[in-house]
């Protein structure tokens, strides 16, 4: 059992305010560490605030054996989000370079419209790698709106066969945009 001893209230599942600042009480000094120690001097309070909140905003079934074990679950989470974030950010900059044209005051203006051009290319880039009829299911459903029935009855497959190359398209998908 953790250092917190008190539950979730039990009616509702969700922290009672006494709850909830003593486990801040208890686990705020560690999360601290955790997020110095990532890196994160600057932003390490923030984090804290972040990772409280979504401990808050969470289904009560999850935080209820460990929440000092799920509050570093979310740190964790946190920290992979900020990297991923960050790493994009690094890729812009290098990509774009910084010179007398380029400032680092229009950037964050510039940058998330710079992203989504990014990823829209690398979206693109997913759908036509697919094998050919993956890819013609796919676009039935997501660009023309047809539902798997639909399709199954325009393609003369199984609704399973429908389903199964939306589900590979979609893996396909996440895969090819998680790797930048």
């Amino acid at each position: 059992m953790s250092q917190f001893s008190h539950r979730p209230d039990e009616e509702d599942g969700h922290f009672d305010r006494v709850q909830l600042d003593l486990l801040y009480r208890i686990e705020a000094p560690r999360l601290m560490r955790y997020f110095k120690a990532s890196g994160s001097h600057d932003e390490a309070h923030d984090l804290i605030q972040d990772a409280f909140l979504n401990l808050v905003r969470a289904k009560p079934a999850l935080t209820r054996g460990n929440p000092g074990a799920y509050l570093q679950r979310i740190a964790r989470n946190l920290m992979f989000n900020r990297w991923k974030h960050n790493k994009r950010w690094r890729a812009l900059i290098d990509e774009r370079g910084l010179d007398e044209h380029h400032n680092l005051s229009l950037l964050p203006e510039q940058g998330l419209h710079l992203e989504a051009q990014d990823m829209m290319q690398q979206y693109c880039s997913a759908v036509e790698a697919l094998p050919p009829k993956t890819r013609e299911i796919f676009l039935l459903h997501r660009v023309d709106d047809l539902s798997y029935g639909e399709i199954a009855q325009r393609m003369n497959l199984s609704l399973k066969a429908i389903e199964y190359h939306i589900a590979s398209a979609l893996k396909h998908i996440y895969r090819a945009l998680d790797q930048e």
